[in-house]
């Protein structure tokens, strides 16, 4: 393995506990009023809207091309997705010949990590302050499984404001605060397909800490689901694309899809 190859991969281990790891640090923000515009009835149906949708979020599978952007190194490849809900999720990124270079698997709590090229198994909770640290803004597995399909869960968020876009009548944007982790969220939502176009993470000072994007929509019977997604973490310039090539929903996947031991002769490490 070459040098850069080495160099990739250890950067691509590190880009992925930084997106799929969980914490809480943020101050709850002022209310955000919207003067004049009348929220009920809007709320519920929006409410009505997603949960129906994220109902049939039980479980899929996925194929997407994926390009990972972070301190100026890129990395482009292909990948297999497999969720469970509400926050089970395997991501396998995929060599040359279609084989797995790289695994992640997590159930929300804990999760487990190969890297095949340099033979190193990382294990643990998500919980832990070594991985925990990474990202602050009580992000959580069940949230990225949701965003992954363009969706999102009103748990623990209190609505602020929903008003519609001005320069866009069918989109609606939703102010809410995060009562778990004290952030606010900006949602852009297409109420007629039920797919969420832009989510905004930010701050007590207003600072985006995480922002998801999605881009065209895909038809799968009655389920519709973005073409693409793109996460980005400004603060750190972490940048993950992902643009699935076939998206299907599925509520059987097997237990074993999300075991992950460590194969022989592995570096193991452990993050408690």
């Amino acid at each position: 393995m070459t040098d850069k190859r080495y160099f990739q991969v250890k950067r691509l281990i590190f880009l992925l506990l930084i997106l799929l790891t969980t914490a809480s640090c943020a101050v709850a923000p002022k209310a955000i009023e919207q003067p004049g515009y009348e929220t009920g009835a809007l709320e519920k149906e929006i409410r009505a809207c997603l949960d129906q949708r994220n109902g049939a979020m039980s479980g899929f599978e996925a194929e997407a091309d994926i390009t990972l952007s972070y301190s100026g190194v890129d990395y482009k490849g292909q990948a297999l997705i497999v969720g469970q809900g509400p926050s089970s999720l395997r991501l396998d990124c995929l060599g040359l010949f279609s084989q797995p270079v790289l695994s992640f698997t997590t159930d929300g709590e804990h999760f487990a990590l190969i890297s095949v090229l340099t033979m190193r198994y990382y294990d643990g909770n998500l919980s832990s302050p070594a991985v925990a640290s990474l990202i602050p803004g009580g992000v959580q597995i069940q949230d990225i499984y949701y965003w992954f399909l363009g969706g999102f869960d009103f748990k623990d968020r209190r609505l602020i404001s929903v008003y519609p876009h001005k320069l866009n009548p069918s989109l609606v944007i939703m102010e809410l605060s995060n009562e778990r982790s004290g952030l606010r969220e900006e949602v852009w939502l297409e109420p007629s397909e039920g797919v969420v176009r832009r989510l905004v993470l930010k701050d007590i000072r207003d600072n985006e800490i995480l922002s998801a994007e999605s881009d065209g929509v895909v038809k799968n019977g009655d389920f519709s689901y973005p073409g693409t997604v793109c996460f980005s973490l400004p603060l750190s310039g972490l940048r993950l694309s992902m643009a699935y090539k076939k998206l299907n929903l599925s509520s059987n996947a097997p237990s074993t899809v999300f075991s992950l031991p460590c194969p022989p002769g592995f570096q193991h490490k452990t993050f408690n």
